[in-house]
């Protein structure tokens, strides 16, 4: 089986769980440390990075100047169940990864000609990495068709730019039942221009400590809310047409693993480390799910009014149960590998 990604970058955003519905939707109407080598896989490509503004919002990842200000910002989900359906401009660093024979996952545009995504994307549960490893040589991107459609059959029929490689991280493991270090990021090759797609913009990443900038005690505490976005399939198995997202409250990391702990996935509970975080309502009704997987939990910072990727949606039981959250990968455990992929392969 080959593995085909696509990367489509818009102005819009990640999809949303809810109950089951007709799929004909309208418009919208306006770090871990190692000594483990990362995984890397060379691949042919070309690329394009999308083009900001000239603020100079600060920003995590190296020679990022620009980052996190949407031309549309969303605004908060009160209660919509299943969420709302975005609007170009809105999610300007989301991108869709369709894996041939797998289905689709999201990813984030951080800067630099790099996605950040989860790792089991490349590598489902259950699967050793050696059997997959020549599955990976032909790789494409769809990347920057930023804010020209938020539908994904006019993405999928965009224009393609391949990838050069992709960095699974070395502490992912194939077990079924355990979730730790899901990230990996992709690289988008550079066609010898630095011009980058109108209308995409990386989002921020938290500071390291001790570099300036908004560190994640600034921007995540419980009760913080966040977005989510993309085109994922419902629990319903229902396709989204169109881009929506929601917003979801951070949950407490105690209550997070007290939950899961009552919960049995085949007489098993994954666990829920310092390197995830959970969001979502006790209630449930709103939650990603299926296809939703590797795109970003994004926060807004107030008052500088930047979007910073603090999560990637990983793993969860079911979709929007009650009693039952969302896991994701904590962007600010994995700064330090992150920063030096970039600076190993860049």
């Amino acid at each position: 089986m080959r593995l085909l990604v696509l990367v489509l970058a818009l102005l819009c955003g990640h999809s949303i769980s809810q109950s089951p519905t007709s799929s004909s939707e309208g418009p919208p109407t306006k770090d871990l440390q190692t000594t483990t080598k990362p995984w890397v896989t060379e691949q042919s490509a070309k690329e394009t990075v999308c083009k900001g503004t000239t603020d100079n919002t600060r920003n995590g990842t190296s020679g990022v100047k620009v980052c996190g200000r949407p031309s549309n910002p969303a605004t908060t989900v009160q209660r919509i169940l299943g969420g709302r359906l975005a609007e170009e401009g809105s999610f300007p660093w989301h991108v869709l990864v369709v894996a041939s024979g797998r289905g689709r996952a999201g990813g984030t545009l951080i800067g630099g000609g790099w996605v950040l995504t989860a790792a089991h994307v490349f590598y489902p549960k259950g699967v050793r990495r050696t059997e997959l490893s020549h599955q990976l040589n032909v790789t494409r991107i769809r990347t920057c068709q930023a804010g020209r459609s938020t539908n994904l059959r006019a993405l999928l029929a965009g224009k393609s730019w391949e990838i050069e490689m992709i960095v699974v991280h070395p502490g992912f493991v194939e077990e079924l039942h355990d979730f730790d270090n899901d990230i990996a990021l992709i690289k988008l090759r550079r066609n010898g221009s630095e011009g980058e797609e109108e209308g995409a913009m990386p989002a921020c990443l938290p500071a390291l400590r001790g570099a300036g900038g908004y560190k994640e005690g600034d921007l995540l505490q419980p009760g913080t809310v966040g977005f989510v976005a993309g085109w994922g399939i419902e629990e319903g198995f229902f396709l989204r047409d169109w881009l929506r997202y929601i917003t979801l409250p951070l949950v407490r990391q105690q209550h997070c693993q007290q939950a899961f702990q009552e919960a049995r996935i085949g007489g098993l509970r994954p666990p829920i480390t310092n390197n995830m975080f959970c969001a979502g309502l006790p209630e449930g009704g709103r939650d990603a799910c299926g296809g939703d997987t590797g795109g970003g939990f994004l926060v807004p910072h107030q008052p500088s009014g930047a979007w910073y990727l603090m999560g990637i949606v990983s793993w969860g039981t079911g979709c929007a149960r009650p009693g039952r959250y969302g896991v994701y990968t904590r962007v600010s455990s994995y700064l330090h590998w992150i920063h030096s992929v970039i600076a190993t392969h860049s």
